[in-house]
């Protein structure tokens, strides 16, 4: 096994699938979808070519009768594995259907949800229920992701710098306005 040439090539595409992905993991941190997606499909390329080379044979084999004859299916552990990498690979949260916001240094909790507010939108916010020293909360500057917009609005709650300094709310959107409620 070790003196196969299919062997080495193999182990040369899976350190290539390793090094591609370590570099792309470290320099690209602002990709595109159309960039992930590139980069996706060449590493199950590359992953599909390291198992073909090291195992080199079919490993799934399956065969049947059915009603319209004999049906057969085979396949190397190479184009399994580029189909298990390119339908699985990415599973994370897309960018396109989340909200994010960057707090500033030096913000309170009312400075951060307004300037999120404006640039979510220009949705509305109805914090009423919040008391004037809540909402001068100092917040810890830094990054919010969020799937939806209550959850991204309910997440400033766990940002200030004093420790349950808010008391806790969710947030209910009806038509564009987000209602703060005490919980």
């Amino acid at each position: 096994m070790l003196t196969n040439p299919a062997f080495w090539a193999g182990v040369v595409f899976a350190g290539a699938l390793v090094a591609f992905l370590a570099y792309t993991v470290s320099k690209g941190q602002n990709l595109n979808r159309a960039q992930q997606n590139i980069i996706k499909f060449l590493a199950a390329i590359c992953a599909g070519a390291a198992a073909a080379f090291i195992s080199g044979s079919a490993i799934f084999d399956a065969s049947w009768t059915g009603p319209a004859g004999k049906v057969a299916i085979s396949g190397t552990s190479g184009v399994a594995l580029f189909f298990v990498v390119f339908f699985f690979f990415d599973r994370t949260n897309d960018p396109d259907d989340g909200v994010e916001f960057d707090i500033p240094e030096n913000c309170n909790f009312r400075q951060a949800l307004d300037q999120a507010a404006q640039l979510t939108g220009g949705v509305t916010l109805d914090y009423t229920s919040l008391t004037p020293a809540e909402l001068a909360q100092p917040l810890a500057a830094g990054h919010i992701t969020s799937r939806t917009f209550p959850e991204f609005f309910e997440a400033f709650q766990l940002r200030t710098k004093q420790v349950n300094s808010i008391r806790r709310y969710k947030v209910t959107e009806t038509n564009n306005l987000f209602r703060f409620v005490i919980t």
